[in-house]
């Protein structure tokens, strides 16, 4: 005999769609600072933009907090440099922008890189040295699964805010790899080595690599490095947040 199928199941292909719709109408109506939710004109209020935006002194090389202002980099940095040029990190992996993060990655709240975008233009203020955006790519796999590349999504922004150009297309993920999650910076290494190609012109370029989070640095180094065997004059990475002591 035929039955109905339950709710839940009809509505199941849909959630992904509400919640964005719910991101969405946080956004619009009314406007609500995107970081605390108090009515707000603008996506951070002005409580949070004094609360939250502060001046930290960052290592050049991987983006950690640093006490020395007499250097640049930070001791792991000079003992072991990496391929990229540079790490603007605009933030800690920590409350409040861990939670905007995971929003935007798990709970498909694409809103969130406006916000994020804009409060990494913010925090980030000097002129950053580039001819072109590259989001850090996602395996096919891995983009089939989520419906979206996050980093992507926070470099659309970025792109429109400095007015640089977005390249989508030069590089690209040729191998899924297993969850960086509990490994080790050296097992970190190795499990991504070898995982991006470029497939663009590069020769020449300034290219500023879009991330979300920087834990390690082992995918960005070994993108830096791909795309410099590919010419690129120099790499340097954009992230929203970087997570505390991990080299």
């Amino acid at each position: 005999m035929f039955t109905l199928p339950k709710f839940a199941a009809l509505t199941a292909p849909l959630r992904p769609l509400a919640l964005c719709a719910q991101g969405l109408l946080r956004f619009a109506l009314p406007n609500h600072c995107g970081v605390c939710g108090v009515a707000s004109k603008d996506l951070l209020c002005a409580a949070c933009r004094q609360q939250h935006f502060t001046t930290v002194l960052r290592c050049h090389g991987c983006g950690q907090r640093m006490l020395d202002q007499q250097v640049t980099h930070c001791g792991a940095c000079l003992a072991d440099a990496a391929p990229f040029d540079r790490t603007y990190a605009a933030f800690d992996y920590a409350a409040p922008w861990d939670a905007a993060l995971a929003a935007l990655k798990f709970g498909h709240r694409l809103p969130y890189a406006a916000l994020l975008a804009q409060a990494w233009v913010r925090q980030c203020s000097a002129p950053v040295p580039m001819d072109c955006l590259m989001p850090a790519p996602l395996s096919t796999q891995r983009l089939r699964e989520r419906g979206f590349n996050q980093a992507l999504e926070i470099a659309r922004h970025l792109a429109r805010h400095t007015q640089q150009p977005l390249d989508t297309h030069s590089l690209v993920k040729v191998r899924d790899t297993p969850p960086q999650v509990g490994l080790s910076r050296k097992d970190r290494l190795k499990n991504v080595r070898g995982a991006f190609a470029c497939v663009g012109k590069v020769q020449g370029q300034r290219i500023a690599v879009v991330d979300d989070v920087m834990t390690s640095g082992a995918t960005l180094a070994e993108i830096a490095r791909t795309l410099k065997h590919a010419g690129a004059a120099s790499v340097i990475n954009i992230v929203i947040a970087r997570t505390p002591e991990f080299h």
